[in-house]
């Protein structure tokens, strides 16, 4: 009988410990290989650096943080069913990013569609925490008969567990820096719908008393580093809007960005940019067709909705120099860690509605 070989503590230590090393080779390699497979469906984290407007070179960008693949509520369908008519959509409005206009095409498409559309702004909201705040949305939603549009400056606040169905939540943006001069200007010039609505004298009158100063250029704001162009609540506008009335979303910090990128991904189903507003509206009508069938032809065609766009240009814009983008634009850099991050979404919502 053949004699078999012991094995000893130095044999089967050897034994283990290639056994180990082998396994960490293979799911380091697989690790890899996953990560490989999903980087184009990836979002590219800003660095601490200079931002650029084209998002091919933004892309280009890389840092530590956020990433995963990103998964959509709703599919793009153009025909709705059953259950989209028994939602009711909520654009969270932003100041100066195209909220009316979008606003008007719901108007206009309350007849052809059945369309029960409320406009629910209440600038005391701004004041409010997040439970009053969520008794607001409760009563309004409450009110509205599905299919509906609630259009409203509130910040995000998600309805009460007792409501019968959670909304569908829609917002749109615009690049940051773009944003605050628009603002600036409309401040002192309003608008094609306030010069129409509010005398020239009285308009004066009102901004006399606030002190604001209607010869100044937005570039002579920043130089003199007026609080109304460089201060502290200048920061943050999208990130709050997103964040909503959580105690982190009072200030412009990180932790308020990665609040307001986690409910943009969990609970919006669509969030837009002004600089491709013709696809937004191409995008809403797909992905909720129940409401916005047809939208894309009111948007080009409809006079009411062009008499709004044409009413909600700000008056005596003016470009900005050189100088003034580059202190703004590292002034705003967490609202453009946002803008870039709601630019690759609909990036993304675009190729899957084949856009």
């Amino acid at each position: 009988m053949p004699k078999v070989p012991r094995c000893n503590a130095t044999y089967v230590a050897t034994v283990s410990l290639w056994l180990v090393m082998a396994y960490i080779a293979w799911d380091f390699g697989y690790s890899v290989g996953r990560r490989s497979a999903t980087r184009t469906w990836e979002y590219p984290r800003q660095d601490s650096g200079s931002y650029e407007t084209d998002f091919d070179v933004a892309r280009s960008h890389s840092g530590n943080g956020t990433r995963g693949v990103e998964r959509f509520p709703r599919p793009c369908r153009l025909d709705e069913g059953v259950e989209d008519k028994r939602h009711i959509a909520v654009f969270h409005s932003v100041t100066k990013c195209a909220g009316r206009t979008i606003l008007s095409i719901a108007f206009a498409q309350q007849h052809p569609l059945s369309l029960s559309v409320k406009s629910a702004l209440n600038y005391s909201l701004e004041t409010k925490d997040e439970v009053n705040a969520r008794i607001y949305m409760n009563r309004i939603l409450n009110a509205m008969t599905p299919p509906g549009f609630v259009y409203t400056n509130a910040r995000f606040v998600l309805p009460s567990a007792s409501y019968f169905k959670q909304p569908i939540l829609v917002s749109m943006i615009r690049d940051p820096l773009q944003r605050l001069v628009s603002t600036f200007y409309h401040t002192r010039f309003g608008d094609g719908l306030k010069a129409r609505t509010v005398g020239e004298m009285a308009w004066r009158f009102e901004l006399e008393a606030k002190h604001v100063n209607i010869s100044e250029s937005f570039d002579e704001c920043v130089k003199a580093e007026k609080p109304e162009c460089t201060g502290e609540r200048t920061k943050g506008a999208l990130i709050r809007q997103f964040c909503g009335y959580h105690s982190e979303c009072k200030t412009a910090s990180p932790a308020a960005l990665i609040r307001a990128k986690s409910n943009i991904k969990s609970h919006f189903m669509l969030v837009g940019i002004l600089e491709e507003m013709d696809d937004f509206v191409k995008v809403l009508e797909r992905l909720t067709p129940a409401t916005f069938k047809g939208a894309f032809e009111k948007f080009e065609n409809d006079a009411r909705v062009q008499a709004v766009i044409a009413d909600s240009k700000t008056v005596g814009l003016q470009s900005i120099s050189d100088y003034t983008a580059k202190i703004l634009r590292k002034h705003l850099a967490l609202d453009y860690e946002l803008y870039y991050y709601v630019q690759w979404r609909f990036m993304r919502q675009k190729q899957e509605c084949g856009l």
